[in-house]
């Protein structure tokens, strides 16, 4: 649309342009014919001489030719100069709007080579899904609490994941503080991972294959008259290849709950069996 709206004021002030040089050429031409006619015939003694006639007046108008149309010159080099000027303004403005456009373009471009190339990632990358179970008894003494769980990871994705390295804590909190700190704990275990030769010795796990780790997780208890919960902070880090290595990390929330879980207030020793307990996931993401 303003491309189009640029298009027609150009012929628009083409158009001007032109006119004014013909009412120019036309009033020069008008103004030398005046000018030769006055001179021919401004006086009752040219009139009466016989010097006022048609040859007469022209032949004097074709002698101020060269006058005529030097100033004629002068007048169309003043409208050149301003067509090149009006022209150049408009080549500018043009090659502006065109390196935008172009800038556009590629921007465009890379998004969607960058859209098509995450989602390829996606397709054949490695996902895994795990899960948590109670496996010993929810022991709280001396100030730490403990357990230990069954993890059931699956690759239901399309490649290996290689070097897999699995961290886990339990916190007291609620819900809300807790999802705060899955990102900051998956973080800090992801510099570890990287820093470490973990990457290069875990486990490998193949399209469709399940590892089956146990896990003992510990933690600080914490007394407040507030309901606090027990969760489990879990971890997953591993690599994989699509083009160059690259690095992912799994981190899953599982509430460990029960009755008596639910009364414990932190501020005494405590032992729950295992088949008095549940474990629910609350919350899960990729990093």
């Amino acid at each position: 649309m303003g491309s189009k709206r640029g298009s027609q004021m150009k012929r628009a002030i083409a158009l001007i342009l032109f006119v004014i040089a013909f009412l120019l050429f036309l009033w020069a031409v008008l103004n030398y014919s005046y000018l030769a006619y006055k001179e021919a015939c401004g006086t009752a003694d040219a009139v009466g001489s016989g010097k006022c006639t048609f040859n007469h007046v022209l032949i004097l108008g074709l002698s101020k030719t060269k006058t005529l149309f030097d100033d004629i010159g002068v007048a169309i080099t003043a409208i050149a100069t301003v067509m090149i000027a009006l022209f150049t303004y408009f080549l500018v403005d043009s090659t502006e709007k065109l390196w935008a456009e172009s800038k556009e373009a590629a921007l465009v471009a890379n998004r969607s080579a960058a859209i098509a190339e995450e989602t390829l990632i996606a397709a054949h990358r490695p996902w895994l899904r795990f899960k948590a179970y109670v496996r010993d008894p929810f022991v709280a003494e001396n100030e730490d609490i403990s357990s230990a769980f069954d993890l059931t990871i699956e690759n239901v994705g399309g490649s290996p994941a290689t070097g897999i390295y699995i961290n886990h804590e339990l916190v007291i909190a609620t819900l809300e503080d807790a999802i705060k700190q899955l990102p900051k704990f998956s973080q800090a275990n992801q510099e570890i991972f990287d820093s470490t030769v973990r990457s290069s010795f875990g486990d490998t796990l193949f399209p469709g294959d399940t590892l089956k780790p146990t896990i003992s997780a510990r933690g600080r208890t914490r007394r407040t008259e507030e309901h606090m919960e027990v969760y489990l902070l879990c971890s997953v880090n591993y690599t994989y290849t699509f083009g160059r290595k690259r690095r992912s990390c799994d981190a899953g929330l599982y509430l460990l709950h029960g009755e008596e879980l639910m009364r414990w207030n932190g501020s005494v020793p405590l032992r729950i069996r295992p088949e008095n307990l549940g474990l629910a996931r609350a919350h899960s993401h990729v990093y």
